[in-house]
């Protein structure tokens, strides 16, 4: 069973890790001031609901903390993302050019 937990810096970036049997196996660091999330999950252990749950940590946290909401930005084709924000309830825009040719897509959860 996969552990996750959280912490806050004084500068206010959030660290959720998740650990198997002790082994760190993916993190989220996020600044929500100013909606900057980065998720990563090693690659022997996607798509095993990892990503869900640290995200899920995250937003619960934020609600914990009474934000009114969580935003993301995510590249359209990074596809388990996007099926991790549909999961948790974001409502995610139309993709607009980013600066990698690849298109971001702005995600929103409202509390």
């Amino acid at each position: 069973m996969v552990e996750t937990t959280i912490s806050v810096s004084d500068i206010g970036c959030y660290k959720v890790e998740a650990k198997l049997n002790g082994q760190l196996v993916g993190e989220l660091e996020a600044f929500p001031m100013v909606g900057l999330v980065h998720i990563k999950v090693e690659e022997k252990h996607q798509s095993q609901g990892i990503g869900t749950d640290i995200l899920n940590c995250y937003v619960s946290e934020l609600k914990r903390r009474q934000f009114a909401r969580c935003v993301l930005t995510t590249h359209k084709v990074n596809v388990p993302m996007m099926r991790i924000c549909e999961k948790l309830g974001f409502q995610c825009g139309p993709q607009e050019a980013g600066n990698d040719g690849l298109g971001d897509t702005v995600c929103m959860l409202t509390f």
